[in-house]
């Protein structure tokens, strides 16, 4: 879960209830419930997010269409047992062979 702030909808007014939002720019669309207080938004994700870090913003999505969204101000650290049975690892990565020696200088 986090929380954002300088929020800015462009409708003009904040969207509630169950939507997506993305907190990197390459990142896909995470399910989650919003709610607005007092100029605060409060999301929480069905699954848990990679590196939501204060400072991003959040982005809020209806399908295609963006609503609007805020700077993330405070985000819920994952507990990295439920991180790592939920979220995916990445690719392992290629060997490129076996590293020859180099030459020694003395």
């Amino acid at each position: 879960s986090l929380s954002a702030q300088d929020l800015s909808w462009v409708s003009g007014s904040p969207p509630q209830g169950h939507l997506a939002a993305k907190t990197r720019y390459r990142q896909d669309d995470a399910s989650c419930q919003l709610a607005v207080t007092d100029g605060r938004l409060q999301a929480r994700f069905e699954q848990p997010q990679w590196a939501v870090t204060p400072g991003q913003s959040l982005v809020v999505y209806d399908g295609e269409v963006c609503l609007g969204g805020g700077v993330i101000d405070h985000a819920q650290a994952l507990d990295s047992r439920a991180a790592r049975a939920q979220l995916p690892l990445p690719p392992p990565r290629k060997s490129r062979g076996k590293k020859k020696p180099q030459p020694s200088l003395g």
